[in-house]
């Protein structure tokens, strides 16, 4: 269940970064699309989700297309070759379903690039399809940290003022002109970017990883596994190291 609103992430560190975990579409239902945070996940989800459609869809296969814009057609792909299909065709996944058991007849639709949303009428499906999706690591919206870029430079003149007044005390007309000047920058920089807080339909979407989930998990497996042997022989060495060198000093003298 998504609150009506997404407000309570607008001030959150998480927002800057990432965007809403969930972001409603303007005049719609409890039931209606959503927008979510743009995710790393595998291939192994995409064909989840597609099966999640086909329950929801009494048993009807769902479509994976490519989607190939104005300048090219969109292209559908088999479950079969998914796995098969380069970084870039997977940046334009689209999956869709149609339900015609259903009365009267619906689609659902999930998409992967640009603005990912799901689509489904059904707000236990959607719900269903977007906390999968959540489960996976969050990808920054460059797009959304360069708005605070512009604050850089009132941060930059409080820290010269305040170092200033340390140095050299000034007098209070002085000290109370320079804190409202600042002020005044401070405010001058920042509504613009609080007033835009509620746009942030700045991509990058998702990216499906061309290892598959078992081929992740054993990476992951044999990195864990570096590490320890790492740290395992630098807690040998080290101390051996320590104790050869002095005996040798030692017994050099």
């Amino acid at each position: 269940m998504f609150a009506p609103e997404r407000t309570e992430y607008d001030f959150s560190v998480w927002n800057w970064l990432y965007g809403p975990k969930v972001e409603r579409f303007p005049n719609t239902g409890p039931d209606g699309p959503v927008r979510i945070r743009s995710v790393v996940l595998d291939m192994d989800t995409v064909v989840e989700i597609g099966a999640i459609l086909k329950e929801w869809a009494g048993g009807t296969e769902p479509r994976y297309t490519v989607n190939g814009g104005s300048a090219y057609g969109d292209r559908d792909v088999s479950e079969a070759e998914l796995d098969s299909l380069v970084a870039e065709d997977r940046a334009r996944l689209i999956v869709t379903v149609n339900s015609p058991n259903l009365t009267p007849p619906q689609n659902g639709l999930v998409t992967f690039h640009s603005n990912p949303t799901v689509n489904v009428p059904s707000q236990v499906v959607r719900d269903k399809i977007v906390e999968k999706l959540q489960h996976n690591r969050p990808r920054v919206k460059w797009r959304l940290v360069t708005r605070l870029f512009p604050l850089v430079l009132p941060l930059v003149l409080a820290a010269l003022w305040i170092w200033l007044e340390a140095v050299q005390p000034m007098p209070a007309p002085a000290h109370a002109l320079g804190s409202v000047l600042i002020a005044a920058a401070f405010v001058v920089v920042a509504r613009p970017i609080y007033n835009a807080r509620h746009n942030t339909i700045l991509g990058p979407g998702h990216r499906i990883r061309m290892e598959s989930r078992a081929q992740t998990i054993a990476r992951r497996a044999d990195e864990k596994k570096n590490v320890k042997v790492a740290a395992i022989t630098t807690l040998v060495t080290v101390p051996l190291t320590i104790i050869l060198t002095s005996l040798f000093g030692f017994i050099l003298r």
